[in-house]
């Protein structure tokens, strides 16, 4: 029996894409089947069959028993076949999270369209589908959909007669994935671990930020013209002497981290550039005699970088709802992504600016010569004494096995996606290191001799671009912080309501004899704070840096079904409580930690300035 028309509609109505591309191979073709003895389709591919030739039904049951599924994982799903095993994961309603299938071969599933009746599979909600899809775009994909990935736990279950057929693209795509779970898992780390920083941080750099120029001045001012990165990883030492010569021929761009290793060798970067929230990113700039090297920032870097440097500076806007709410009261100036460290943020910025060719030296991200970075770095350490965790890696310039940490692995692999997504020929000169996929590997002094033959005016383009300043309007400014203000304040005090409220009704469902009356008043009393806070969904994404949960579900709460029988549905009642009770809280005190941020803001606008009479404080 032809399945075909059958699945071809349902893949149409659940996944079009995936329709779009089966439909470029012939309706006619089909691979040639071979039927079980108990009657099911099979194939035999290089002599070896894809599914029993006995029982592929049977054959299924038993690979699914074999598997250690956790209830609610995320699986991966490696080789389709005719998708037996997946119909089993289905039959033994296995209960999963997402169901993310990959077939590298279209014609192969194109077959089975014909010859299975799949629709069961194809009308999962929660499925990705990836059919004849390389495995870097896989990992782009997942990387792009971080809540899917974090969202539980992951289990792969390969078709080992699939594996077989693909090996080495099974063995690249496991671990493309596993790249792009660690990566999303370590940028959600640094969300949450450092929210309270990138705030505090924005409002103490609040009025540098606002006198500074934009970053925008300097976009595409420098088009087709040579950039050249400089990171401090260690082979920095190699070949650092060579930019004397080109300094005036192309861009020099530095990462805080290589400043001082620069000014040591008598050279002057046309830029730096800082983005780290740390204090410590400081000791990048003390003890610096220069003050005409303009530093890039971001605006929600460290504060003490500027109060230690006191170069010009260009100020950037990144992403995030409260440097956003900042951006649009003091002008644009600029936006570019900050990615995972500094060293991104400058090849985002070399693009903004429309250089062409892109040059790294000292990107090693990794640790040659036993040390973590060049001399004349604060950072550098001697690799054994380090404090992280090293795993090694191959190096794809040399093929040499070399030593780096899980962090800076994440890094790499944010490289290659952006050199991959770049229309900028990207240079690797560094002569050492891990190597990064798509770059071209040249040495320096070829560089140099190929791409930076021409004299710029660099010195000039920058200087009048720190010149593009707009006066900002204080008053203007003083009113939007103060109206933010007023709505923390009301956000504060109506969480205050709601957690005194829900500590009310936990205290009555305690007793022996449930006061249901008083808690059905209390529950009426939760919609008008509650109201007030559903309203204010810009500031919960302040102050939860975009990932907040369900508020109160005032509407079903306020119909709770009063006759309940003793204990047990006051406890389920209570429970539904519990989490509500806890975000309340966390309301509650971020609001308080906000209003001194925004308090902050407005003291140093009153230095700049007449003073400012602040709203009241929350104690």
């Amino acid at each position: 029996m032809n399945f075909y028309q059958q699945n071809i509609s349902t893949l149409k109505k659940y996944h079009p894409k995936i329709a779009e591309k089966v439909e470029t191979v012939s309706a006619d073709y089909c691979q040639d089947i071979i039927y079980a003895k108990n009657g099911q389709p099979t194939l035999k591919i290089n002599n070896k069959f894809l599914h029993s030739f006995y029982d592929p039904i049977k054959e299924a049951q038993d690979f699914i028993a074999q598997q250690e599924i956790g209830d609610k994982d995320n699986l991966f799903i490696f080789g389709f076949g005719f998708g037996y095993h997946i119909l089993e994961l289905l039959r033994k309603n296995i209960l999963f999270n997402y169901l993310i299938i990959v077939e590298p071969d279209l014609k192969l599933f194109v077959t089975a369209l014909k010859v299975c009746d799949l629709r069961p599979v194809l009308r999962i909600e929660r499925l990705r589908f990836f059919i004849d899809v390389s495995p870097l775009d896989i990992y782009a994909c997942l990387t792009r959909s971080s809540l899917l990935l974090l969202s539980a736990k992951s289990a792969f279950v390969e078709l080992n007669s699939a594996i077989l057929l693909n090996r080495s693209y099974f063995e690249d795509l496991r671990k493309r994935i596993l790249d792009s779970i660690r990566t999303d898992a370590f940028s959600m780390h640094t969300l949450t671990k450092y929210r309270r920083l990138f705030i505090y941080n924005a409002s103490l750099n609040f009025t540098e930020a606002m006198n500074s120029a934009g970053v925008k001045t300097l976009f595409d001012k420098f088009k087709n013209m040579p950039a050249i990165i400089v990171s401090a990883g260690p082979s920095l030492d190699k070949n650092v002497d060579l930019l004397h010569s080109v300094k005036g021929k192309a861009l020099i761009l530095s990462t805080d981290t290589a400043f001082k290793i620069l000014l040591a060798h008598n050279i002057k970067p046309d830029l730096v550039f800082t983005a780290d929230l740390y204090e410590k990113s400081r000791l990048h700039f003390e003890d610096v005699s220069v003050t005409d090297v303009p530093v890039v920032f971001m605006m929600d870097s460290s504060y003490t970088c500027l109060q230690t440097y006191q170069g010009p500076r260009f100020v950037c806007a990144c992403a995030g709802p409260f440097t956003e709410w900042i951006h649009r009261m003091i002008g644009d100036k600029g936006v570019i992504s900050k990615g995972m460290c500094v060293a991104h943020f400058v090849f985002f910025a070399a693009e903004k600016f429309g250089c062409d060719p892109v040059i790294f030296i000292g990107q090693d991200l990794s640790f040659p010569g036993g040390f973590t970075h060049a001399r004349g770095t604060g950072s550098r350490v001697p690799v054994e004494g380090y404090e992280r965790t090293t795993l090694p890696v191959q190096s794809s310039i040399t093929g040499e096995t070399l030593l780096t940490d899980p962090q800076m692995y994440v890094y790499l692999q944010a490289f290659e996606k952006m050199v991959k997504n770049s229309k900028r020929l990207c240079i690797n000169a560094t002569q050492g290191g891990v190597g990064i996929k798509g770059t071209k590997v040249m040495y320096l002094q070829d560089v140099i001799s190929q791409y930076c033959g021409l004299e710029i005016p660099i010195s000039n383009i920058i200087e009048q671009a720190c010149l593009e300043t707009d006066t900002p309007d204080l008053n203007h400014i003083k009113e939007q912080v103060k109206e933010l203000q007023v709505k923390v304040l009301n956000l504060h005090s109506a969480s205050s309501e709601i957690i005194n409220i829900l500590a009310q009704i936990f205290k009555l469902s305690e007793k022996e004899d449930v006061d249901k009356k008083n808690i059905s008043l209390l529950l009426a009393k939760l919609k008008e704070p509650a109201r007030i806070i559903r309203g204010e969904e810009y500031i919960l994404q302040i102050l939860h840096t975009g990932v907040f949960k369900e508020l109160m579900q005032m509407e079903r709460e306020s119909e709770v079904n009063m006759e309940f029988s003793k204990g047990k549905k006051i406890n389920d009642l209570e429970k539904d409580f519990s989490e509500d009770l806890v975000f309340q809280k966390s309301i509650n005190l971020e609001a308080v930690f906000l209003n001194q941020c925004l308090e902050k803001i407005l003291e140093k606008l009153a230095q700049e300035k007449s003073p400012v009479t602040n709203i009241k404080n929350i104690k």
